[in-house]
């Protein structure tokens, strides 16, 4: 009864959480991401992890769901692999990768991971490049793929193209992230499905936002008021007024031990003192009728 209560528990923390984990992401998180089309069905997922707390996503392929041309990415890819000549001496030659399609990409902090196959055809051989900031490495991939020997390291004149190839592919599937379907959160090593007492993520995510919402206090000039700048393209940025009145209503009726770490946040409706004084600006005038009242300005700041 204690383990379906936990699961139960784990469910509906899960589920309050979902909206915050597939809109938002933590200060500081660290971003996996792969995806794959060799398989009969396109596949991609996610996993962002800030601190002790990891959030794994399956992500909407589209609308990459089929191999991407390399040249349609970058133009130029050459690279010189071994071959074996007449006499049977293997000797280093050009391959103009252009032709090759992209079928999968692994990127995660330090690390890209692009496979190629020379067709679309799922049975054809291919190669796997790895690249950081170091170099870059190569290993040949069986038709089956899986890797044909150990990697090797590419030629120095072959890593800026295989490089670029990397960067202009993890382009192009960056905003893939944007469309993500959270499936789990950990807690360490521990998923929160297997934790005795589940409401320690959502107290553990609190407290990551608590160093960020105390920050965004100390440059609220306005008493009683939170002032937020959002970002809404093409360089401009929109200023929100948000009572700490309306933030404090949210919690208001919550116990003690769950109203503690929002009042650790600086968020309440309590008067304190910031720390850079500052005295308050004369009144706006009246808003026009049918303007938003918390909309302050947009600028190109």
């Amino acid at each position: 009864d204690a383990q379906a209560a936990a699961r139960t528990a784990a469910d509906a923390v899960l589920r309050a959480l979902c909206p915050f984990f597939e809109e938002q992401q933590l200060p500081n998180a660290k971003w996996i991401m792969s995806w794959d089309v060799r398989g009969t069905e396109p596949s991609a997922n996610a996993v962002a992890t800030a601190g002790r707390i990891s959030a794994s996503f399956t992500l909407a392929p589209d609308p990459y769901r089929v191999p991407i041309r390399v040249e349609q990415l970058s133009e130029g890819v050459v690279v010189h692999m071994m071959k074996k000549g007449v006499f049977g001496k293997a000797k280093p030659a050009p391959i103009d990768l252009g032709k090759y399609v992209v079928v999968a990409l692994e990127r995660n902090v330090h690390e890209s991971v692009v496979t190629l196959k020379e067709n679309p055809n799922k049975s054809s051989q291919g190669l796997r490049f790895a690249v950081t900031e170091a170099g870059a490495t190569w290993v040949s991939i069986t038709a089956a793929g899986d890797a044909d020997g150990d990697p090797n390291p590419l030629d120095i004149e072959d890593v800026e193209p295989v490089r670029r190839l990397a960067e202009r592919a993890n382009a192009a599937l960056k905003d893939l992230i944007m469309r993500r379907t959270l499936v789990e959160l950990s807690l360490g090593n521990a998923a929160m499905s297997d934790l005795e007492e589940p409401r320690v993520v959502p107290l553990e995510l609190l407290a990551q936002l608590t160093p960020l919402a105390r920050i965004i206090r100390e440059k609220s000039r306005m008493s009683g008021e939170l002032i937020l700048k959002r970002d809404i393209g093409d360089g401009r940025r929109e200023e929100l007024f948000v009572p700490r009145a309306t933030l404090t209503s949210q919690f208001a009726r919550l116990p003690a031990e769950y109203r503690r770490p929002f009042e650790d946040m600086g968020i309440t409706n309590e008067e304190t003192a910031p720390s850079i004084q500052i005295s308050r600006p004369p009144a706006p005038p009246a808003p026009r009728s049918g303007s938003h009242p918390n909309t302050v300005k947009i600028d190109g700041d």
